[in-house]
């Protein structure tokens, strides 16, 4: 996949406009037709008087690296390992740990600024805790480090707003974390996840249809259920693939840890692993409401 990260501006205005465009590129024609997606959008751009920055539109192929070279006003688009569309660090390699460092950085030195006594959690919970999980959904870590790192900020946080700095017994933040009622964030994404997939399974997300990216789980057929052992974790082949549900749905097959572990695979997972009881009820919202209520970045735009 190449995405082009394109930034226009009008002529006689400084108002700065940026758009995504993107193909799945397997042979020389795909790479021929994105050039000319290229040149239709430079002449699109003339038509309204405006123009594109050529020096400030990159290239970033997911996979792997592109061989070729994508032209726009006559300048030869730069080829770049990570790009920010629309507040997430995307990269090429679809490691989301650079956006997490970021935004770690970012949430780290808000916290020092929550002065007020009264509010501090308030502050956290508007201020930080809001950059960390903006566009969870599509970046959830998998990677241990990546998972603790964004915990520790939270740790910071239960001790800035408790003002416990001086206590180091064991346990001491975890108790700090649950007297305010501050679950972790790694439960949190999965939450969002499941509530997520639980209205693109009813047809409220309309850039989701779930006939495009859900499969329902054959029913009738004879269902394994692992041997579970107390105090012991398994996350083997037929632990993924079990469905406790009625609602459940079939695991896309993967290969790489990326798309294993990227929103539909892992979040279905998850969601077949639930019994009925424990699965998120049906949105009651029309559809309208609940697109509106949404307050996630878009996946991209409409391909060309």
């Amino acid at each position: 996949m190449t995405c082009l990260s394109l930034r226009s501006q009008q002529y006689d205005s400084s108002q700065m406009t940026a758009c995504l465009l993107y193909r799945e590129i397997h042979t020389f024609q795909d790479h021929l037709t994105l050039q000319a997606d290229l040149k239709q959008l430079e002449i699109w751009a003339k038509k309204g008087g405006m123009r594109f920055n050529a020096q400030k539109c990159y290239i970033l192929s997911t996979g792997s690296k592109s061989s070729y070279l994508y032209s726009l006003d006559n300048v030869i688009l730069q080829q770049v390992q990570h790009n920010p569309n629309l507040g997430v660090l995307l990269s090429a390699d679809l490691n989301w740990s650079p956006h997490i460092s970021n935004i770690c950085s970012k949430a780290g030195s808000t916290v020092g600024f929550l002065r007020p006594q009264e509010c501090r959690r308030l502050a956290y919970i508007t201020l930080v805790r809001s950059t960390l999980e903006y566009g969870a959904t599509v970046w959830d870590p998998y990677l241990r480090r990546d998972i603790e790192r964004l915990e520790r900020v939270q740790c910071q946080a239960a001790r800035f707003i408790t003002r416990g700095y001086k206590s180091r017994s064991l346990g001491c933040v975890s108790d700090m974390l649950k007297n305010l009622n501050l679950p972790p964030l790694e439960e949190r994404r999965r939450q969002l996840r499941l509530n997520l997939l639980n209205r693109i399974s009813e047809g409220l997300i309309p850039a989701l249809p779930p006939d495009k990216f859900l499969t329902p789980a054959i029913s009738g057929r004879r269902r394994v259920i692992p041997t579970r052992f107390q105090g012991y974790e398994s996350s083997n082949i037929i632990e993924r693939q079990a469905v406790n549900n009625t609602r459940g749905f079939r695991i896309p097959t993967c290969k790489t840890d990326q798309y294993k572990n990227s929103f539909f695979v892992r979040t279905v997972a998850e969601w077949n692993q639930l019994s009925d009881a424990d699965l998120p009820a049906r949105p009651a919202q029309p559809a309208s409401a609940a697109s509106s209520a949404l307050r996630l970045p878009s996946p991209g735009l409409p391909q060309h």
